[in-house]
């Protein structure tokens, strides 16, 4: 309308309600916020944040491209909090519609971003089978767990943050994982529990047992107790239970292994039942129980034979009852050690033959023990000697003439001997000659035989011997060797005692030293010389140390001239003296029977030890040299064992006079290299009596002499002018005083030649004192 009135024509227009926005906050939320609403309009933009604390985070918001039933568009909101946070927060909203309507909401809620505390978690075994999890928690609302045996729940803690939950049927080794979480679904980390399988028993228990069961069990649990039981007949007696501690842990099964064992009397034969209870460090139980049979009765002693045949060797045999096996032992005498020869499983009827799978090497006395099923050891058999094998030892020339000659021994009595000699390439055989003497060699418990054969002339060959024997015991053994067979010359064989003889033939050496046999240029002895001209030869020996020996031998041809030379050693003498003579003499450590002076002849050339004894004096000790054909010499002068005095007086300082004669000396004293024997001993000493006495002096020995001096009576003078006898002079008063005197008893008192002579009475304490005027001088 205009300022006149007028009215222009009008058009629609439409005016939209003011923009509003429509949130559901929550009022607890943990790590994540999510936040959602509508607006009762479309939504430009839309945009908030999250102030909390000290943090301020913004929203990622999305819109809804659909408007929902009553008629709002919708929207989102979320963000995410670092852990760590408890307290409020402030939600905001901006929003603008299409219209350019603005909007905004401001809400608050609780955010609580720290998880619950860690579970605890732990398990028990009941006795129903039935196994008990729990633990504890804190700031928990829920509790839930999942076992890797598609089993779950959940519990709900008590106010104290316990909580526990169970497991039943449990068939094999299960692993429980528990997680809790908060109101504001914070979640706290896993806690994993192994829970083992039920315990089960494996029992090794034999079929058949004798006097000792052992039976071998395998647990799959770690066992903390276990217990066994043998019953049998009206018997119950309890298995003794150790750990097997060859395998604690079966590595290969991870199972617990144990043995039960238990004794049985002797005499039992029926039905045993065997129970096992264990309990694991769980508490789970399993139980075995088992029957077995048991046989405590010994077999009889089996009896027993012996055969030796060339093919089979030594066989033993013979009969055993209510044996399962049969052992053949053997004691060899000649290494003392006991050894298993062999087994066998009699027959039926009990027959049984074991073939002695080791020679014996010596004597050995064998004897067979039945074991029946259960293991029981029967008695000894009788016992029987194996002889040890046959061996057989011979002797021959290394070359031979016409004749041949072979001697040796055999290990055991012989039955049969043969032997034989083959030559020229095996195209001549020559069977021995042969003899065997079947009585014992007192020192090498062998029997000799001897084979012999004769050669023809004319023969330069190489030839094998061969010897075969047979034991009475029908053992086997053969000796074979090769040897030089010449029968167109002589062979001469040197041999000398002692060997090592250089050997001169016909006046010249053979001029060598090398001890080899066959050898035309000669040796020492001993020695074989082939090749020899048929006649006489001169044989001569030398060796250090002994005569020449020489001999005229003749050689004939095809045949072995033996020449023995037995060397005379060259010797020399001892002659030995002593002083004093009567001494007796070892050579070498050796008594001679003889005392000195003496000489010995045949004295072996070298150093020697000469040792001479003669009671009262030491022994005497020397090395000489003896030399050839020499006579050495030897005076030994021998040291007496000497002894000592010691002398020691009451009072000391006594005068020693030894055998008579003053040693110079007072006591104590002692004298060293005195005479074995008697000897006297005096003393003296101003005062005192002498003292006398006659002592024996032992040879390495000490004598010990102690002497009490008895005191002579004192004397005093007054004035100390003199001695007793040359007092004073004529006038000189005089006054004399004595002590050690008897009681009240007479004291005569003279001078010089008697003159003045007085006499006076001691007192009770055997003392006097006397005065006068010296009349007469001495």
């Amino acid at each position: 309308m205009d300022k006149a009135g007028n009215r222009a024509s009008s058009g629609d227009v439409i005016i939209y309600p003011l923009l509003r926005l429509f949130v559901n906050l929550p009022p607890l939320v943990g790590t994540r916020i999510e936040v959602h609403g509508t607006a009762n309009q479309t939504i430009g933009t839309i945009s908030g944040f999250v102030s909390y604390g000290t943090g301020h985070v913004a929203l990622n918001m999305t819109i809804a491209n659909t408007i929902d039933a009553t008629g709002g568009m919708g929207w989102m909101g979320s963000v995410s909090i670092p852990a760590g946070f408890e307290g409020k927060g402030i939600v905001t909203i901006f929003a603008t519609d299409t219209y350019n309507q603005q909007a905004t909401f401001t809400g608050s809620l609780s955010i609580d971003t720290i998880p619950p505390g860690t579970s605890t978690i732990a398990a028990t075994h009941t006795d129903t089978g039935v196994w008990v999890v729990y633990g504890t928690t804190t700031d928990a609302v829920i509790v839930n767990w999942w076992t890797n045996q598609n089993s779950s729940g959940t519990t709900t803690p008590s106010a104290e943050g316990a909580f526990r939950f169970s497991l039943r049927s449990i068939t094999a080794t299960t692993t429980v994982q528990v997680m809790s979480r908060d109101k504001a679904d914070n979640w706290a980390e896993f806690k994993t529990l192994d829970i083992p399988a039920p315990l089960q028993l494996f029992v090794d228990l034999p079929r058949t047992t004798g006097k000792m069961l052992g039976v071998y069990i395998t647990a799959s649990q770690a066992i903390g107790t276990i217990s066994g039981n043998l019953l049998y007949g009206t018997n119950s007696v309890p298995l003794s239970m150790a750990v097997d501690k060859s395998i604690v842990i079966d590595n290969t099964s991870g199972m617990m292994k144990w043995v039960g064992s238990v004794s049985i009397p002797s005499g039992i034969n029926g039905i045993g039942t065997v129970s096992i209870v264990a309990v694991d460090s769980y508490n789970q139980q399993d139980t075995f129980i088992g029957t077995l049979s048991i046989d405590t009765i010994r077999p009889a002693a089996p009896t027993i034979a012996a055969t030796h045949t060339v093919t089979n060797g030594w066989r033993i045999y013979g009969t055993a009852t209510d044996a399962w096996i049969v052992e053949l032992w053997g004691d060899q005498k000649l290494t003392g050690t006991l050894t298993l020869y062999g087994t066998a499983t009699p027959s039926l009827s009990g027959t049984f033959t074991i073939k002695v799978i080791q020679q014996p090497i010596g004597t050995t006395t064998v004897w067979a023990i039945g074991v029946d099923k259960a293991d029981n050891r029967g008695t000894r058999s009788n016992s029987i000697d194996i002889p040890s094998p046959l061996w057989i030892w011979g002797k021959m020339p290394v070359t031979v003439g016409t004749t041949l000659e072979v001697q040796g021994t055999a290990s055991q009595p012989l039955g049969t001997i043969s032997g034989s000699l083959v030559y020229d390439d095996g195209n001549v055989f020559r069977t021995l000659s042969m003899d065997m003497d079947n009585i014992a060699n007192a020192s090498k418990n062998n029997m000799s035989w001897v084979g012999s054969t004769s050669i023809p002339t004319g023969v330069k060959s190489v030839g094998t011997v061969t010897i075969s024997a047979i034991d009475i015991y029908n053992q086997q053994a053969t000796f074979t060797g090769t040897l030089t067979i010449n029968t167109t010359t002589g062979t001469l064989s040197i041999t000398s005692s002692p060997t090592g003889a250089i050997i001169f033939r016909n006046g010249s050496s053979t001029g060598s030293i090398t001890p080899t046999e066959l050898s035309p240029q000669g040796t020492v002895t001993p020695a074989v010389f082939t090749g020899i001209i048929p006649g006489t030869h001169t044989i001569r020996l030398t060796k250090a140390g002994y005569y020449d020996w020489t001999a005229t031998v003749t050689v004939t041809a095809g045949a072995t001239t033996d020449v023995t030379a037995t060397m005379t050693l060259i010797t020399g003498s001892i002659s030995v003296t002593s002083i004093p003579a009567g001494a007796n003499i070892f050579l070498d450590g050796t008594s001679t029977g003889t005392v000195t002076p003496a000489t010995f002849t045949g004295i072996i050339p070298g150093d020697h030890t000469i040792r001479l004894t003669k009671s009262g004096y030491y022994d005497w000790l020397a090395t000489v040299t003896v030399t050839a054909e020499t006579t050495t010499d030897i005076t030994a002068t021998m040291t007496l064992i000497t002894g000592s005095i010691s002398v020691t007086s009451i009072s000391a300082g006594a005068n020693i006079f030894l055998d008579g004669t003053s040693t110079g000396t007072v006591t104590p004293a002692t004298f060293t290299g005195i005479i074995p024997g008697d000897h006297t001993i005096r003393l003296t000493k101003s005062g005192y009596y002498d003292w006398t006495a006659t002592v024996t002096v032992t040879a390495g020995a000490t004598t010990d002499v102690v002497a009490t001096l008895t005191q002579s009576p004192i004397v005093s003078v007054v004035p100390m002018t003199g001695t007793v006898g040359t007092v004073g002079t004529v006038g000189t008063v005089v006054t004399i005083t004595g002590t050690g005197y008897a009681t009240s008893g007479a004291v005569t008192i003279s001078f010089g030649t008697n003159a003045n002579i007085r006499q006076v009475t001691s007192d009770a304490s055997g003392s006097f004192s006397t005065t006068f005027t010296v009349d007469t001088q001495a």
